[in-house]
């Protein structure tokens, strides 16, 4: 089999963020964007029971970081 769906194709990095913005993983501005509120906005896009963001943002206190912190504190602290 010489082409199949697990081809590897050679792509620069300017032209994986274009296609990573089409389809909307990853925002626009996202250079102005802080590695936790970039984080925060993948882990977000995995969560599929949740469909708004207010729900979304909810589920991640229920995930763990540590012993003493949720996933949703440790997005707030500023990085």
């Amino acid at each position: 089999m010489k082409y199949n769906q697990y081809a590897y194709v050679e792509t620069d990095f300017d032209q994986q963020v274009k296609e990573l913005i089409d389809i909307n993983f990853l925002p626009k501005n996202y250079a102005d964007w802080n590695f936790n509120d970039l984080l925060g906005k993948l882990v977000k896009m995995t969560i599929a029971e949740a469909k708004t963001d207010a729900a979304k943002t909810t589920k991640l206190s229920e995930f763990a970081v540590s012993n003493e912190q949720t996933l949703a504190d440790f997005f707030k602290r500023k990085a």
